[in-house]
């Protein structure tokens, strides 16, 4: 049998066997990039394509008469955002405190408005009345001590209402104050007692406020004239004034963090120690007469004004002194006046 000899492979051959795998590579990398280039060609159609959107749908104004308002702004009540800026414009008080027409203001013989803004008014009636909800809850609390912060409340409340009574132009409760002045006052005068009786009135009174801030109205009249010593007689005052002042007013304005948080509050605590110092000095209340007590409630006020000035300008630094100074004339009035 003939010995087979090895064929030698040409060298035109094995270049070509050795670069095989190289063309595979380069055949695969060309189609791939065909098919991304099919592929973001697609996309890019796609993307300068615009989506069928459907149509708006034509809705019928008339369907919803019986849900909204026609008119929003009638159905608020207080003072719109707008309108703070003209009540932060009223005058500051004239030295006279026996209630004298202050000049320019015609429409203000008692100088009320002067002092205390409708809005202050509504807030504080509103604030007095929740705590009263928290002190008159039930006969044994009231008769154990609540009877003494009904009376500071009542007075309160008592008072507010005699200002709204005689406030210039449309203010909330204007046409049930005289009554509510008048059941009020006679609740305060009675509830310097503890007992069941006095518990039953405060618990009407109660009932007749929450009516009056519900919207509802007393129904009722009266042709009384206001006598400030039976209104509000020194006792509640003073405790009035304290609370006011130490546990509102002067925290409140401690620093400016709290001055820029509470600027409502510090202005209807300021205003409602300023109508308190009108109060002591009319000339049915105690000591009104006398020039030493005169001279420290008007400091009062005036300081009351000037912290309220504070929150009109924005100067926390002027409301930090001004209440100091109303501090002070506390101070000094106690030490004469004891």
């Amino acid at each position: 049998m003939a010995k087979m000899t090895p064929q030698p492979t040409s060298s035109a051959i094995r270049p070509f066997a050795r670069c095989a795998p190289t063309w595979s590579l380069l055949t695969i990398s060309i189609g791939a990039i065909a098919m991304l280039t099919a592929v973001t060609g697609a996309d890019a159609a796609h993307a300068q394509s615009k989506p069928v959107r459907a149509r708006p749908p034509k809705l019928d104004e008339s369907r919803f008469e019986a849900i909204f308002f026609d008119d929003v702004k009638s159905q608020l009540q207080g003072d719109l955002p707008s309108e703070r800026a003209e009540r932060n414009s009223q005058p500051t008080m004239s030295n006279d405190p026996g209630g004298e027409p202050v000049a320019g203001q015609n429409d203000d013989p008692m100088g009320w408005k002067t002092l205390i803004s409708a809005a202050s008014l509504e807030d504080l009636i509103k604030e007095t009345k929740l705590r009263l909800d928290r002190e008159i809850t039930t006969p044994a609390a009231f008769n154990g001590g609540g009877f003494k912060v009904a009376r500071r409340e009542f007075s309160l409340l008592a008072l507010l209402f005699a200002i709204i009574e005689n406030y210039p132009g449309d203010v909330r409760w204007k046409s049930d104050a005289a009554a509510a002045r008048e059941r009020l006052a006679r609740a305060a005068a009675n509830t310097k007692v503890g007992s069941i009786q006095t518990y039953q009135e405060a618990k009407q009174r109660l009932l007749d406020l929450d009516d009056l801030v519900r919207g509802s109205s007393l129904n009722a009249t009266t042709d009384s004239e206001i006598d400030w010593s039976n209104l509000i007689d020194r006792v509640p005052i003073m405790q009035l004034l304290e609370w006011a002042y130490q546990q509102e007013l002067s925290k409140q304005v401690a620093s400016e963090s709290e001055f820029e948080a509470n600027q409502d509050a510090i202005r209807r605590y300021a205003e409602l120690i300023a109508v308190l110092g009108k109060t002591m000095l009319f000339e049915e209340m105690p000591d009104a007469t006398d020039e030493d007590y005169q001279q420290f409630t008007q400091e009062m006020i005036q300081q009351a004004l000037q912290v309220r000035l504070a929150v009109e300008t924005d100067n926390p630094d002027l409301a930090r002194r001004a209440a100091g100074a109303i501090g002070q004339s506390c101070s000094t009035c106690h030490e004469n006046f004891r």
